[in-house]
């Protein structure tokens, strides 16, 4: 009985190791070695002072606009949304 729970423990130690070993490989692979990923090109980009046209919008009635770009993939921009 012991020598089987002497095999067991040294068996459960070297898998250990294995997946420590095989841990770290793969944290150091994402750390140094990833390739970053690059967010796709927005839709619309307008240049400054570009004039928008919305359907049923006419912004000469108003004297200032205040235009939100938000993007659905940015956590800002979705906590912010509600405001």
């Amino acid at each position: 009985m012991y020598r089987f729970t002497g095999k067991l423990e040294a068996t459960a130690n070297i898998a250990i190791i294995i997946v420590a070993v095989l841990f770290g490989l793969v944290l150091i692979q994402k750390s140094f070695f990833s390739t970053r990923v690059t967010e796709p090109p927005m839709r619309l980009q307008p240049a400054t002072g570009t004039k928008l046209d919305l359907p049923g919008e006419d912004w000469s009635k108003q004297p200032k606009t205040l235009i939100l770009a938000l993007q659905t993939t940015c956590h800002f921009c979705n906590e912010s949304a509600s405001f």
